[in-house]
């Protein structure tokens, strides 16, 4: 139809066989929403909500490899453990700052990196 969006027209099949719009059924991350929006501005809402789902899942993902480098630099006492701290506490600040995740939760998981790496160093 000439109204409808890109987006409403793409279907794809899903496990059972069976073709589902993204819209109706999963979406670009996997998320399975039955959510279906009444007028343009709620679909345009639901494809930023993806996409943004999208980069802030990839944001954490690179913030927990950050840290659990460190946490194994520290633990096994590597001499390059405060250089692995040094870029997870970067990237901590980075996701806060971009609003990934609270400020107050960054600051803890730094809190806790620094007190672990000042352990072994004592």
């Amino acid at each position: 139809m000439p109204g409808e969006s890109a987006l409403c027209m793409a279907v794809a099949p899903d496990i059972d066989g069976f073709w589902i719009s993204p819209m109706r059924g999963a979406d670009v991350s996997g998320r399975i929403s039955t959510y279906m929006p009444n007028n343009p501005s709620a679909e345009k809402r639901m494809r930023q909500e993806q996409k943004r789902r999208l980069h802030n899942r990839s944001i954490k993902s690179l913030v927990k490899t950050r840290i659990t480098k460190a946490r194994q630099a520290i633990n096994d006492a590597d001499a390059n453990a405060e250089a692995a701290v040094r870029a997870a506490v970067s990237e901590l600040d980075r996701a806060a700052k971009k609003g990934v995740i609270h400020r107050n939760n960054a600051a803890r998981r730094k809190s806790r990196l620094m007190k672990q790496l000042n352990s072994i160093n004592s």
